[in-house]
């Protein structure tokens, strides 16, 4: 309870002494996706080739998508819904004031889905089936399309852009009906869980935080330093490279560019945050990584503190919760709509909180809610790891 107590009795004790409760009223719990525990198939798999251009606030690319029914029920149409308006491939009234998602072109079972065939309506795409998909049937869609953020961030400065509702998400399928985000009901939306394998394209200039495993991380960091439990480790790749025949690697991308290939599984969301100029602290708990990720102008207070302090609350929150659900944990720094983000695997913190107490605090309320899914609550439901971040912000 060390680092609780020092994040303050007030939020540590009461969001400690609320997450056993939740744990037994909730319809939908968190299965358990590390290493040895049951093996869990998501209903949906993404896999998605791109360019991402955090000056323009552009992402395109090609997006294949596969759906498993696994209710008991048959479904007719398949629902998908994004953070922002979507542009329908059939509309030519060219309204791309930003933020929007222009769908170029939609597939299903490798045929183009007609008009009468896909609906859009604000943030909501609507896919009627050929046929309609019996229990554990799958359906493959594939789309292309561009996203572009809105203008609200300062691209020439060092501020991070975080990617979040940027591409179609499939809705959950629950008693009947889609859990769609909707306007009237627009904290509500329910994703299905999902296996992601992303392959994202970026200036060299650029860093990215994101969900999951990078296959080719030695190509970006060359070797890094061996997990060792309750380790610390600040700037990883500039100060604790591994040499190899008394050479340290240093990556080089002589086309300007970078590729990330990540795999992701068993999440809600892949939001991902693009910066330049990343420093990555690394803490271990157990067969979790822990990677803070800041730029040079935090490190005052973020170096080594946010990762220790991560890896401390971690611990205490297992003694309630369990082990982590995941093998990794990233954490980093934004005032680009930090709350957006719904993925397990993905903490962002306010760059503007410096003191170290509220920064514990938001800690400790951010890791608690890795341990659950974005299940719609009661209207009646405050337990305060459900509550919004602004709430601790006072």
């Amino acid at each position: 309870m060390r680092c609780l107590e020092k994040a303050g009795l007030f939020v540590g004790l009461v969001l400690l002494n609320s997450l056993p409760a939740l744990a037994q009223t909730r319809g939908h719990q968190h299965p358990n996706f590390r290493a040895g525990s049951p093996p869990y198939i998501p209903a949906v798999r993404y896999s998605f080739r791109g360019e991402v251009k955090p000056e323009s606030l552009l992402v395109r690319g090609l997006l294949e998508l596969e759906y498993r029914n696994s209710t008991d029920d048959s479904v007719g149409e398949v629902c998908l819904f994004t953070g922002m308006p979507i542009i329908d491939p059939h509309d030519t009234s060219m309204n791309t004031e930003p933020p929007y998602m222009r769908l170029d072109s939609m597939l299903c079972y490798g045929v183009p889905l007609s008009k009468s065939e896909l609906f859009v309506d604000g943030r909501t795409i609507t896919a009627v089936l050929p046929r309609r998909l019996a229990s554990g049937g799958k359906a493959f869609f594939i789309m292309t399309f561009e996203t572009r953020l809105g203008s609200g961030v300062d691209s020439k400065s060092s501020s991070s852009v975080v990617y979040t509702g940027w591409y179609p998400r499939v809705a959950a399928f629950r008693d009947g009906r889609w859990y769609t985000r909707t306007s009237d009901v627009f904290d509500n939306a329910v994703p299905e869980f999902a296996d992601f394998a992303m392959a994202l394209k970026i200036d060299s200039a650029y860093s990215l935080v994101y969900p999951g495993e990078l296959i080719n991380d030695k190509e970006h960091y060359g070797l890094l330093p061996p997990a060792h439990n309750d380790s610390i480790y600040v700037d990883i790749v500039n100060q604790h490279q591994q040499e190899y025949a008394g050479i340290k690697y240093k990556p080089l991308f002589e086309s300007g560019y970078k590729n990330f290939y990540i795999r992701s599984r068993n999440d809600i969301d892949f939001s991902f945050v693009a910066q330049k100029g990343l420093i990555r602290d690394r803490a271990y708990v157990d067969s979790l990584t822990v990677e803070v990720c800041y730029p040079p102008e935090l490190s005052e207070v973020w170096a080594g503190f946010v990762a220790a302090e991560a890896a401390c609350v971690t611990r205490s929150l297992e003694d309630k919760l369990g082990t982590f659900p995941y093998s990794h944990l990233r954490i980093a720094s934004s005032n680009d709509a930090p709350t957006g983000v719904d993925s397990r695997q993905v903490v962002v913190l306010r760059s503007d909180v410096t003191d170290t107490l509220l920064l514990r605090t938001i800690l400790a309320v951010q890791i608690s809610q890795c341990w659950y899914p974005a299940w719609p609550s009661d209207s009646n439901d405050t337990s305060p790891a459900l509550l919004p971040l602004w709430e601790y912000d006072n």
